[in-house]
């Protein structure tokens, strides 16, 4: 203990002795290690932080797959499902899909539901913090029950203690009945404030169909079951059901997901690779550290070789090299708490999806501990390679040679690898950078299937007791474009059910063509379903290929028509003309879902801007009934957000009961949807950067320090006629010899790296050429550059002066 607190005076003695050095260390550790705790913050909150659920890592979410789409399921394929009692403990059905206008407590709210079995908070693991769940019976019956979040209950009845038993008017129907409430900060999926009972229909026929898909599964596994066990047990459940009831389960199949993925199943690799590319950072920050710190030690070399001549041993260097070291890099670390804390906030300003409350990313213990980790284990590593070069001395030799040259001489080898490293390290971010942030630009720009540009949209659910009527909902709309096309500034205004590009898709449907063999169907993939205006395609701009749009006399007593895309299309009708045959969304045997096509449309991007154009068929509103409709308003000559106060409210206006909701400029919806692309290239860009800055004074020192060292040695040079270009040649040839070598080791490695990396890029190669080729260019121009100062420094060395006696 003596020795310790003798050697933290002694470090701190140190540190103030030399404050530039000390400051560009912990300048430079800060740097690198706050970076590291804001990506570790993001994927500690992603990926790591537990769940609020029992045993969470035996959740996961059952789905229908057909044609490659994902689906819901049956009622009756929940008992199957909960059958296979050596995989499955529980099953619940659930869907996210609910909106409810509730009223009578002040203005209208549309207030998000999670529609569900009653078993659903028992498969979570959850109990509700006041009351209980609603019982078994109302799975299927018409009765709504409820159980609230914490939050409504807070925000909307005051954490009233005697809520239990009170009731409340949703959809203008009074009487859903409060069970429980939740506790706070547990949701699910993400923001429901309502779960309600599922009411999926009376027991008998109904309940029963096979092909009534309304809710998808949440299971919780037998301890000791993994997921791909469970997929092996579910397909063998598919082949058996489609074996059983050919005309609803022929060619469906289960999809077996943890329930992580369905949060961040499409941010997991970006996540990696950003906390792969920032250890990078460090250790090129870790590099320039050991740099510095032989420098300091060398400086210091003939104070170290008279502490070991008056009787220091090896170990008392080594060890207060490294509590000198640590002390830096917790400074460093602490220097890296502000770093990190922007850099968070930045990350968290990119972030746009509204991830569940146990997911958000901050500054929070988990961080501030790793952070503290980082830091000791940093300073430690680069201490310890600094003093066991430093402290392998001959001490006469030390002691002779003064502090100019012994072992200085001994570590430049050292601190060649070191800069050779960092160039190496920093070309391989650069060559990332460079792909990640063309990849992003060119996902920006790529097509939507329609514009995108000057247009708001807004959400409106309508309950079914104020809109019990298709004639009902249709007044409403209608009366509502009416209304938005009086707004200055309007162009034009589109509504759909199923909004592209909305991050709410609804669920899809099965799709049947007019004459198709029960064999055949089995392959016809799940549709989405749009449920749009005349004016639909004008107002987006979305173009047709072939045939026409909706006109106003598609009305419930002409012809049922439809629109496909032309990706549908391709899908079902192969080389066969589309226009002119029927098809049916949904179940084939109520006569409303089934529609003629007459017309072929663009694909548009419906859940991904990275993803393929969808399958989809487009219906006109006033044929097929739905109650809950995008509206899009498109300006001209006016920012969208304008209008982002008064188009909405034109709703209210009309229906003072009736709420609007999730209004978004659609540029900045499509934004929220690639935020992990956005994020991976502007942090990869910040990354690839200070990697270069970093290698670039990393190389500038080594050259500088060589330089001085071999004052000697050039004044010779000159003295014997070695004129100011050969020594400027010598100098920069020496950094160019280093630089290259970096170059070429980490184009060796970017090779590896981009080509494992290829599927997170878009609309750009692995192997692009002009990455490839201008990212070493722009290295090496640079560092051609940093060597130029030292060796004009090299010129200036005056013989005479370089070579008379210390």
């Amino acid at each position: 203990m003596v020795n310790l607190l003798g050697d933290l005076r002694y470090a701190w003695r140190g540190i103030l002795a030399r404050p530039g050095d000390a400051a560009i260390v912990v300048l430079t550790l800060g740097l690198g290690l706050g970076a590291t705790a804001a990506i570790f913050s993001a994927v500690h909150a992603l990926l790591l932080r537990p769940f609020p659920f029992a045993d969470p890592d035996r959740l996961v979410r059952i789905t229908s797959v057909r044609g490659g789409e994902d689906g819901m399921l049956t009622v009756p394929e929940q008992d199957d499902i909960r059958g296979l009692d050596q995989i499955v403990e529980d099953i619940a059905l659930y869907t996210d899909q609910g909106m409810y206008n509730a009223s009578g407590f002040g203005a209208p709210e549309e207030l998000p539901a999670t529609i569900a079995t009653h078993n659903l908070l028992r498969v979570l693991g959850v109990a509700p913090a006041i009351g209980s769940v609603f019982p078994a019976e109302a799975d299927r019956s018409r009765r709504f029950d409820l159980v609230i979040s914490h939050a409504l209950w807070t925000r909307r009845f005051g954490q009233d203690p005697n809520i239990v038993g009170r009731t409340m008017t949703l959809d203008g129907a009074p009487g859903y009945y409060i069970h429980g409430v939740l506790p706070e900060g547990i949701n699910f999926p993400t923001h429901s404030d309502l779960f309600r009972s599922s009411g999926i229909g009376e027991a008998g026929a109904f309940y029963q169909r096979r092909d009534l898909r309304q809710r998808y599964g949440l299971a919780r596994l037998k301890r000791g079951v993994s997921v791909t066990q469970a997929q092996a047990a579910l397909d063998t459940l598919a082949a058996r059901l489609a074996a059983d009831f050919p005309a609803s389960n022929a060619g469906l199949g289960f999809r077996v997901q943890p329930l992580r993925d369905l949060y961040v199943g499409n941010v997991r690799p970006f996540l990696l690779l950003l906390f792969a590319a920032v250890v990078l950072v460090l250790a090129v920050a870790c590099a320039n550290v050991v740099n510095l710190l032989l420098s300091r030690a060398i400086a210091r070399d003939r104070e170290l070789s008279v502490r070991m001549a008056l009787g220091a041993s090896r170990w008392d260097l080594i060890r207060q090299q490294l509590v000198e070291s640590v002390m830096l890099s917790l400074l460093g670390g602490l220097a890296g708490v502000g770093i990190a804390w922007a850099g968070i906030r930045a990350i968290a300003g990119m972030v746009k999806v509204p991830f569940p409350s146990w997911m958000t990313i901050g500054l929070d213990g988990a961080t501030l501990a790793f952070l503290l980790g980082v830091s000791i284990a940093t300073g430690a590593i680069a201490g310890l390679v600094a003093a066991l070069r430093q402290s392998d001395r001959n001490v006469a030799g030390a002691l002779k040679d003064g502090s100019r040259g012994s072992s200085g001489a001994r570590h430049h080898a050292l601190r060649q690898a070191l800069v050779i490293a960092e160039v190496a390290l920093a070309m391989v971010l650069m060559v990332g950078a460079s792909l990640m942030v063309q990849s992003f630009v060119r996902l920006q720009r790529s097509d939507t299937g329609f514009q995108p540009d000057g247009l708001l949209t807004f959400r409106v659910e309508m309950g079914w007791r104020a809109y019990d009527t298709h004639q009902k909902v249709i007044n409403l709309v209608d009366r509502t474009i009416d209304r938005l096309r009086e707004l200055p500034g309007v162009d034009g205004i589109a509504i759909d059910s199923n909004l592209p590009l909305s991050g709410k898709p609804r669920e899809p449907y099965a799709v049947a063509i007019d004459g198709q063999a029960a064999p055949d169907r089995e392959a016809n993939p799940f549709v989405h379903l749009h449920v749009v205006d005349p004016n639909y395609f004008t107002a987006m701009r979305a173009p047709l290929v072939r045939g026409r749009v909706f006109a106003d006399t598609d009305v419930a007593a002409s012809l049922p028509v439809a629109i496909v895309s032309e990706t549908l299309a391709q899908r079902l009708f192969g080389d066969r003309d589309p226009i002119g045959q029927r098809i049916a969304t949904g179940n084939p045997d109520v006569p409303a879902n089934w529609a003629t096509i007459v017309g072929i449309a663009a694909p548009v991007k419906l859940h991904q801007l990275a993803a393929a154009g969808h399958l989809d068929v487009y219906r006109p509103h006033r044929q097929r009934w739905v109650n809950g409709f995008w509206f899009a308003v498109r300006t001209r000559g006016v920012h969208p957000a304008s209008l982002a106060n008064v188009a909405p409210a034109t709703v209210t206006a009309l229906d003072p009961d009736q709420s609007f909701f999730d209004v978004q400029v659609m540029t900045d919806r499509i934004a929220s949807g690639i935020w992990q692309q956005q994020v991976s290239g502007a942090l990869f860009a910040a990354f690839g950067g200070l990697a270069f800055v970093l290698a670039v004074i990393g190389l500038y020192g080594v050259l500088s320090y060589t330089v001085t060292q071999q004052r000697r040695e050039i004044g010779v040079r000159m003295a014997l006629g070695a004129g100011a270009v050969e020594v400027r040649r010598m100098v920069v040839g020496r950094g160019i010899r280093m630089a290259a070598l970096g170059v070429c080791a980490g184009l060796v490695v970017a090779i590896v790296g981009a080509r494992l990396a290829a599927s997170l890029l878009f609309g750009i190669s692995w192997s692009d050429p002009v990455t490839f080729i201008s990212a070493p260019i722009a290295l090496l121009a640079t560092a051609a550059a940093a060597c130029y100062i030292p060796a004009r420094r090299a010129t200036l060395v005056d013989p005479l002066i370089a070579l008379k006696p210390d």
